[in-house]
């Protein structure tokens, strides 16, 4: 990888870093009210909505850090 390449992420990596922060802000806004109603409520099933988010959630994890090993941000 040259220097012009690590300073310079391509197009689709700007696009997916905003796709994360995107869904990182609706996860953020969702998830406390639906823990909350999960735990209350003993949503243990697969169709509660919460069991949805923390899967969007560990997605959007592996996707960061992913997203790291490939394109480190520079030093």
């Amino acid at each position: 990888m040259t220097n012009c390449t690590r300073r310079h992420r391509p197009r689709e990596a700007v696009d997916h870093e905003s796709f994360i922060k995107a869904v990182q802000t609706v996860l953020d806004y969702l998830w406390d009210d639906e823990q909350q109603y999960h735990s209350e409520y003993g949503g243990d099933g697969e169709g509660h909505v919460f069991t949805s988010l923390r899967l969007i959630r560990e997605g959007i994890d592996r996707m960061k850090q992913e997203a790291a090993v490939i394109l480190p941000h520079d030093e």
